[in-house]
């Protein structure tokens, strides 16, 4: 019995595909799992790779058609899924490996399961703003509960983080929508929400959303005006739905304030990037929602939505194009100037709920002086005047130990007796005044190396790009790293060094997740070997590892950049911060594959038969058109004669 039907959408995702197929065949229950793979009219190699999976593993099913969107792609898959649970699953993200297991042995009681869920780039793992209002109520997991229990869960539209029981969906005929638009979780996730008597909420992470480097998802695809009008379009439906359901004020309030605080305001902030001929109808979009939207709602939002949302009534484009855009900075600094008209300027104020201000802090500079450690750092309180009075506090922690910094105008000093012995600390900072106290962790965005007397001090970057900060004692010791092999999964090194080197440590960048490995050392040649599986490269989402001894912290290098192609994916060892930086990148490169070269292009050649084929029964149509049209006008002509 399949247990999971894992149902993929696929368009032109060649560079991303392998890794969430592969996060799939790692899974604990894979066995119970099916993956139906539905290309979605793909124009490049996506449509290969597929029917490869397809053709290797029994449970994985490729399926072809015509380019039609994402969500006619997740119907057509549905028709096919035979699991007892339905996923829908994008095909440019990542799936830990215990995460169906996670869900399904959850409760089999509910309709479906929301799994908790983290964006990640190339470098970092962060929460998006909506599951945090979505989640905030949550303390922990809860097995099972009514949505009227917890309504902030409907900030949580996507359905990608969820697990759906198959006869639920049948039963309420929960479909998306069978338009090729932008948005349709909004309505799925919708419906079965006002449809479950039973939904579970499982706090540990069930799904990494993958944010594009080039921004090419539909999400991310803010650029292109269908992104708005479709937007639109599919919250006129989602309110229609709203009223015929009779939906409660409580739950309609809330999915307002998402409209107003995301949906609209994300769409506004892209004016700039559209064309002029555009506006009006987009803005006239805009109002029509404004008009279903209770005005109470609005008299709560922060100066800058309220601003905002004037300029829209007023239709007035030219205050939109200067001042949209300029979210983030407004609300770090109300005070700026801005040429928007004084009508706009009279309506910014202080006043705001709590949940509205944000408060940060960020390392902006990292020097020593040989016996202290200095950190620059800038702090913000949203919707908060510059010169508000407060006092900044700071401390450093370690383990369950919290210890007070001195800090002098935003300069935070670390004596090096007090961090020397810690590794992996954290910054807190924390802002006190009369109406507000906030505590944050300090961030960094740019790892930082420093070293100084005899010490090596790391700033690095953990999830949320909160710092880190880590000491290491030089030992006088210097390590080589002569050669890499990689057989049979494992990577095998040979090193010298110039004294007893006992470990070698691996470290990923983000999650901070160590793993030590044995050396063999030959004290007559000061040479040592030492082994790493392959699979310890694959093991997180972040495929980003630094690679030190933690008894010889002096000097570590790598004679040359090795490179190795293994399993689609390229892995490379280099030197970086006196430490080998290795990154495992998904690469699909089939250039150095006869076979599959071959294979693909038999595929191409039946496939461009196909289309002449098409392309001749088509023009045949054309010609028996033409023929009857021509037949047909020359009869009236003769009835006109008559």
């Amino acid at each position: 019995m399949v247990k999971i039907s894992v149902i993929m959408p696929v368009f032109n995702v060649e560079g991303y595909i392998e890794e969430a197929l592969d996060s799939l065949l790692n899974q604990t229950m894979i066995d119970d799992i099916e993956v139906i793979m539905v290309d979605d009219g793909s124009t490049d190699s996506s449509r290969f790779i597929i029917d490869e999976y397809s053709d290797k593993y029994e449970n994985f099913h490729a399926y072809h058609k015509a380019n039609e969107g994402p969500g006619i792609a997740r119907n057509y898959g549905l028709e096919f899924a035979k699991g007892e649970y339905v996923h829908f699953m994008d095909s440019d993200d990542y799936m830990p490996p215990q995460a169906y297991e996670n869900l399904y042995d959850f409760n089999h009681d509910n309709d479906f399961i929301v799994g908790n869920i983290l964006k990640f780039g190339e470098f970092n793992i962060w929460e998006n703003i909506l599951f945090k209002k979505a989640f905030k109520d949550f303390e922990g997991s809860v097995k099972s509960f009514r949505l009227e229990e917890y309504p902030n869960l409907l900030w949580d539209t996507i359905t990608c983080n969820k697990l759906f029981k198959r006869e639920f969906l049948d039963r309420f005929n929960i479909r998306f929508i069978n338009e090729n638009t932008y948005y349709e979780d909004l309505l799925f996730s919708f419906e079965a929400y006002i449809n479950a008597e039973s939904i579970g909420f499982s706090q540990k992470i069930f799904y990494f959303w993958r944010l594009r480097k080039n921004k090419s998802s539909i999400t991310q695809k803010q650029d292109d005006v269908k992104n708005f009008t479709d937007r639109i379009k599919v919250l006129k439906i989602y309110h229609s739905l709203m009223v015929e359901r009779g939906l409660d004020d409580r739950l309609s309030d809330i999915i307002y304030e998402k409209w107003l605080m995301h949906d609209l305001k994300t769409s506004l902030k892209k004016l700039n990037n559209y064309s002029g001929k555009y506006y009006d109808e987009l803005i006239e979009g805009v109002c029509e929602m404004l008009d279903i939207i209770p005005d109470y709602l609005r008299d709560n939002l922060n100066c800058y939505l309220k601003i905002l949302y004037r300029m829209v009534e007023n239709h007035d484009i030219n205050a939109l194009l200067k001042f949209a855009h300029l979210e983030d900075e407004f609300l770090m600094n109300p005070q700026m100037e801005l040429d928007i008209g004084e009508d706009y300027l009279k309506m910014v104020s202080f006043d705001c709920d709590t949940d509205d201000r944000q408060f940060n802090a960020v390392v902006s500079d990292v020097y020593n002086d040989g016996e202290n450690l200095f950190m620059e750092f800038t702090e913000n309180l949203s919707l908060t005047p510059k010169d508000y009075p407060h006092e900044i506090l700071v401390s450093m922690i370690h383990q369950n130990d919290e210890f007070p910094l001195t800090l002098h105008n935003n300069k935070i000093t670390i004596p090096l007796n007090l961090i020397k012995d810690f590794d992996h600390s954290k910054i807190k900072v924390t802002y006190k005044s009369s109406e507000f106290f906030y505590e944050v962790l300090l961030k960094n965005y740019k790892r930082h190396s420093i070293r100084y007397a005899n010490y090596d001090i790391d700033l690095g970057i953990g999830i949320n790009n909160v710092l880190y900060l880590d000491v290491k004692k030089k030992t006088y010791n210097e390590i080589v790293i002569e050669d890499i092999a990689l057989e049979d999964e494992i990577f095998r090194f040979h090193c010298k060094s110039l004294k007893e080197t006992k470990s070698m440590v691996l470290t990923n960048f983000v999650t901070y997740y160590q793993v030590t490995f044995p050396v063999d050392y030959d004290a007559l040649s000061s040479r040592f070997t030492f082994t790493i599986p392959y699979d310890e490269f694959t093991r997180f989402i972040i495929k980003k590892y630094e690679l030190n001894s933690p008894e010889s912290f002096n000097s570590i290098s790598v004679k040359r950049e090795f490179k190795f192609i293994h399993n689609n994916t390229v892995v490379k060892f280099k030197n970086k911060r006196n430490k080998i930086y290795i990154s495992n990148k998904s690469v699909h490169d089939s250039s150095g594959d006869v076979e599959t070269l071959i294979r693909n292009n038999e595929k191409l050649i039946n496939e461009n038969n196909r289309l002449k084929s098409k392309n001749k029964e088509l023009n045949k149509r054309i010609e028996e058109f033409k023929s009857r049209k021509a037949v047909r006008l020359i009869d009236d002509f003769k009835d006109k004669l008559r």
